[in-house]
């Protein structure tokens, strides 16, 4: 996060300044005037997308992005509840998007996750970035 602070802040400020607001009004206000999130939040969102055309439609993707994700019954023969959910290797680096897309994806309600609709799905993901429910 360090790393893209300078960037945030730099977004910000242009924000600020293109709808002509004082300092201390709403980062989360500038925002939502443009229907855009800020460049931490639109990573997650897009982590989403890509998981989401990785459980709907795997055509649409490269086999390399398909092969960086598997699912549970794919890894242990297990009849578990959880057999047909994106595996989460805990031996990735926390940073990589094999192990971030899987943990974000888990993280969605169940409802959101069984969405089919790509445009109603990143809508609803979005909601939930603005309100701070899926960080």
């Amino acid at each position: 996060m360090s790393v893209l602070n300078p960037l945030i802040v730099k977004c910000n400020s242009l924000l600020r300044i293109l709808q002509d607001k004082p300092r201390r009004f709403s980062v989360i206000d500038l925002y939502k005037n443009y229907n855009t999130l800020p460049v931490d939040l639109l990573y997650k969102l897009f982590t989403l997308k890509l998981m989401h055309c990785y459980i709907y439609d795997k055509s649409r993707l490269p086999v390399v992005i398909v092969n960086m994700f598997s699912t549970n019954c794919n890894v242990h023969d297990h009849n578990t509840r959880a057999r047909y959910d994106v595996y989460i290797d805990s031996h990735l680096s926390t940073k990589s998007i094999s192990f971030v897309g899987p943990v974000l994806w888990s993280k969605l309600s169940k409802g959101v996750r069984d969405c089919c609709s790509r445009i109603i799905f990143l809508n609803m993901c979005k909601d939930l970035l603005i309100s701070k429910e899926l960080i």
